[in-house]
């Protein structure tokens, strides 16, 4: 293949022009994307169950609070919360899922997207959110209000910090096109003129006979 390229030099050269400039047109088209977190602690009922009775809430049944962090994370990944999120604030993508670093109950959020103000939105609606869906969650399993799991928010950043996941996924791709587009050209161009040249000696030869 190095040599193909080398002996189609050209070729190759405008190839990696052309990548370049598409790699160059990407970046462009996908900018850093800012990114806002903000972490959610629950926070178990202050109803203390009867004695040996079952506990009124199912949701304690299920190890800790663990769980229902997992559960809320599924209800707020809904696709017809994402697609009306999507409605409101375009071009802004979240996830809702349990803090893999935390020991304790936090459910963390994650919102990108390229406008600042329309990131900001979306994660503090996303956490006015999170406590309505909890509690309907518990309403939907009749679970009396004094032995409903609640919510706190933790943490909710007021800077952004930047993510190039979007930027470098969409370059590589386009670089890895480009670079077999031209693997494909040389060989194809280098393959033409090689069969050129033979017909051209296999006729001086049938002359010379």
């Amino acid at each position: 293949m190095i040599a193909v390229l080398r002996r189609q030099a050209a070729v190759t050269l405008i190839g990696l022009l052309l990548t370049t400039a598409g790699v160059a047109g990407v970046v462009w088209l996908f900018p850093p994307e800012l990114v806002v977190k903000a972490t959610v602690l629950l926070v178990p009922p202050a109803g203390t169950p009867r004695a040996g009775g079952p506990l009124p809430n199912p949701y304690l049944q299920m190890g800790g609070l663990g769980a229902p962090v997992e559960v809320l994370a599924r209800s707020l990944n809904d696709p017809r919360i994402s697609k009306e999120m999507g409605a409101r604030h375009p071009k802004v993508t979240y996830a809702a899922e349990r803090d893999q670093n935390s020991s304790a109950p936090i459910l963390l959020i994650t919102v990108e997207g390229s406008d600042r103000d329309r990131v900001q939105k979306a994660r503090d609606e996303l956490l006015d959110l999170t406590p309505k869906a909890l509690e309907n969650l518990q309403i939907d399993i009749n679970v009396a209000p004094e032995y409903r799991i609640t919510s706190t928010v933790v943490s909710a950043e007021n800077e952004s910090s930047t993510s190039l996941r979007s930027s470098i996924r969409a370059a590589l791709v386009v670089d890895a096109v480009g670079l077999l587009l031209t693997l494909a050209i040389a060989t194809f161009v280098d393959r033409r003129r090689r069969t050129g040249r033979e017909l051209k000696t296999q006729e001086a030869e049938g002359r010379d006979a």
